[in-house]
């Protein structure tokens, strides 16, 4: 985190009063998600190619050892990016791409 101080002044252009104060600016991190190994299940008995995921399992690959992270799965780029209709963790699909999210639980 990088912190800078600025003085503000804001002027009455009538009166010319003023006054001065500071503002704290600061720059934080970005949260990195971290490449995870794929998520491979056996299908069931019936061989439909459909199977039942659960995304949680790779939480801890996501978030490696940032702390105060969120994660979240998404069906698309874009859902992912606008943090919308995130997945269930416990994901019924065929084989296909998901995307992951990670937020600081703080910022």
């Amino acid at each position: 985190m990088t912190a800078q101080t600025l003085f503000v002044r804001l002027e009455n252009t009538t009166t010319t009063c003023y006054n001065v104060n500071t503002l704290q600016l600061e720059v934080l991190e970005n949260p990195i998600a971290n490449v995870t190994t794929p998520l491979e299940v056996c299908d069931d008995v019936s061989n439909d190619g459909i199977a039942q995921f659960d995304l949680s399992t790779k939480d801890a690959q996501v978030i490696g050892s940032q702390t105060g992270m969120s994660v979240s799965y998404y069906s698309s780029p874009e859902l992912a990016e606008t943090g919308t209709s995130a997945v269930a963790t416990l994901y019924t699909t065929v084989t296909r791409e998901i995307y992951v999210r990670i937020e600081n639980d703080v910022t």
